[in-house]
């Protein structure tokens, strides 16, 4: 999907509503980690925009029902520009696996009241620890 159509998305969403989910472009998080944090988003309802990179996850691995609410409630994106994401007004929330850009990124690229929720990954833990 084209990095465009990721901002339209984002623009028809209302102000605070959307949790944007990346865990870096270098670590590699567990796919356990991958389909836990899928299904806990499919249960909550939150409105999100989740990075995943080409072969972090297999289709089949995703909860049932994950892909039904895509387009409309969520959408999953191979890269997007994560300063042009973070600043966009319908962000509320980030959640990240804690890496030295995404925490400076989210300070930098963000006002004081986004909400970041980090999950450390053994990768990073030296680096953004």
């Amino acid at each position: 999907m084209p990095e465009a159509n990721c901002v339209d998305w984002l623009n028809s969403k209302p102000p605070g509503s959307i949790l944007y989910v990346s865990f870096g472009s270098l670590a590699r998080p567990e796919r356990y980690v991958i389909c836990a944090v899928a299904g806990g988003l499919l249960l909550s309802g939150v409105n999100f925009i989740w990075v995943i990179r080409p072969g972090m996850v297999e289709s089949g691995d995703l909860p049932e029902g994950f892909e039904d609410g895509m387009r409309e409630r969520w959408l999953v994106v191979a890269w997007c520009n994560q300063i042009e994401v973070l600043q966009n007004p319908a962000i509320g929330g980030h959640l990240t696996h804690c890496g030295w850009n995404s925490v400076v990124e989210s300070i930098w690229g963000c006002c004081s009241d986004l909400l970041s929720i980090f999950r450390r990954s053994y990768y990073e833990q030296k680096i953004g620890g």
